[in-house]
């Protein structure tokens, strides 16, 4: 049997986003380090369903192809595959044992594929192809795009235009989990990336969506049908493309956060299936580093990553049925709606709040889960994705609020350009880099409060103060609490008589 010599490094442990997937087959893999050789235990799992190329004789100079405007390129038929190396160990610290997982994340290109080629009416091209994947995704890309360019340069905001896009559509992507615990159990699991999409930064940043499953297509999750159908699910991914540019133009220094997601590019899937906190749930070294994680300002960055990205989508869908209203999304991830799945306030009243800062996967994963949709739709405190849509709502409801007494206005445009400014008054704060969690938190929050006091003027406001005191009690409570100078807090408590 051959052995594969990997070396390991240290980094923090982000959770893997992939589709539910059913075992296929398993069988043992020896795996060599310097110093151990290790007898894993290989899992498969997954059932993409394949994604057939249209017309396989259109290329080159017969086809048109999607670049152009916002898109640089897109691509079809690209295979990936990643490893990720987990090793669990004990160390000491603060006196104490704690359990903790050294990881590695390794990707490579196995199959480069070729740049979409159309040569014939795009309407026809059916959407369940590679190129039908493509069109789409382009489609929402634009609408997401058109937006920004709308308000960029509206009131104090004057930010720079964005850079060419890629497209990688259907992308067939191969995971494979190594991982030995502390007693030296070893397993090595490959999985296939499905019902997901991803932005990837970088010199050539991307949008990238996932096969469908055929489990996901049995058990009617997503709608039914591809994630690059559903409305709202590329200008979401174009949302963070928003993100990662404004927050590089300079100002407050997010290198901590950034380096984060870039040695964890999982990290910001559209989706984290709850099936993956029950596996770290299960192992005391992953729901370590998870917790570790969940209390950081990299954690809440993270969220507000999020939480404008489902903002940006729902500022831009003019369609009736959306992300927002499929299953798995319908209440977490909606934008107007109050609560979650499981009924909990996306206010921030002390419940969410302690859910925010002490919650643990065991009193979340608590729930009655009868079917896939139930699983899919579990609000998971410890996910970005979750704690995001909680800061979307609650920022959206002031923005909305201040809009409101503006009504010769746009409001749907005026709040994407408040949602601009709520993001560059952060990355143009002086005192964000050093912050610990719960000051990170309370600053995302200030900051959309005071960007929708900005735009209020010299409108009533009656309405705007009883929403800020009806979205934000727990903070409120703070504001009340906190001896401080801070204009942003006393501020909103002058202005709104608090």
């Amino acid at each position: 049997m051959n052995k594969t010599v990997f070396a390991l490094t240290s980094s923090t442990l982000a959770v893997l986003a992939f589709g539910c997937q059913p075992r296929t087959k398993t069988k043992v893999v020896e795996v060599a380090k310097p110093d151990k050789v290790y007898n894993f235990t290989k899992d498969s799992y997954g059932d993409p369903i394949e994604v057939p190329i249209f017309d396989t004789s259109c290329r080159g100079q017969r086809g048109a192809g999607l670049g152009e405007g916002i898109i640089a390129e897109a691509y079809m038929g690209v295979e990936t595959r990643i490893v990720k190396t987990l090793i669990e160990e004990e160390v000491w610290e603060n006196s104490k044992r704690k359990d903790i997982a050294r990881a590695t994340y390794e990707s490579a290109v196995i199959g480069n594929g070729r740049p979409v080629a159309i040569c014939q009416d795009a309407q026809t091209i059916p959407a369940n192809t590679q190129e039908g994947a493509a069109i789409s995704m382009k489609t929402q890309a634009e609408a997401a795009h058109d937006l920004y360019e709308t308000v960029r340069s509206q009131g104090n905001i004057a930010l720079s235009s964005l850079e060419s896009i890629y497209l990688n559509a259907a992308i067939k992507e191969t995971v494979i989990t190594r991982q030995v615990d502390k007693n030296e159990n070893a397993t090595e699991t490959t999985s296939y990336a499905t019902d997901n999409a991803s932005f990837m930064g970088g010199e050539n940043s991307m949008l990238i969506s996932y096969p469908q499953s055929e489990s996901a297509q049995k058990h009617k999750l997503n709608g039914g049908i591809p994630l690059w159908l559903v409305p709202g699910v590329f200008q979401h991914e174009f949302g963070h493309y928003i993100f990662f540019s404004l927050m590089n133009e300079g100002g407050a220094s997010f290198t901590s956060y950034q380096e984060y997601a870039e040695k964890n590019p999982d990290l910001h899937l559209f989706q984290t299936p709850v099936a993956n906190f029950a596996r770290i749930a299960e192992s005391p070294a992953l729901r370590s580093s998870l917790t570790d994680f969940v209390r950081t300002q990299e954690f809440f960055l993270g969220s507000l990553n999020e939480g404008f990205a489902d903002l940006w989508a729902y500022y831009t869908l003019k369609q009736p049925t959306s992300m927002f209203e499929i299953s798995c999304f319908s209440k977490n991830r909606n934008v107007s709606s109050p609560v979650f799945y499981n009924g909990i306030s996306k206010s921030w009243d002390e419940i969410l709040w302690n859910k925010a800062f002490h919650s643990t996967l065991e009193s979340d994963l608590t729930g009655d889960i009868k079917t896939p949709i139930d699983g899919c739709s579990q609000p998971i405190f410890a996910d970005i994705h979750i704690i995001g849509a909680a800061i979307a709502h609650t920022a959206d409801a002031v923005f909305t609020a201040a809009a409101q007494a503006q009504p010769t206005q746009d409001a749907t445009r005026l709040k994407a350009e408040m949602s601009l400014a709520w993001l560059k008054s952060i990355k143009d704060s002086n005192e964000f880099e050093d912050l610990g969690g719960k000051a990170s938190l309370s600053r995302i929050l200030n900051a959309a409060v005071g960007t929708g006091m900005n735009y209020l003027k010299d409108a009533d406001k009656t309405a705007f103060c009883a929403v800020v005191s009806s979205k934000f009690p727990m903070l409120v409570k703070r504001w009340k609490d906190a001896k401080t100078d801070n204009e942003d807090v006393l501020g909103v408590v002058n202005f709104c008589s608090l």
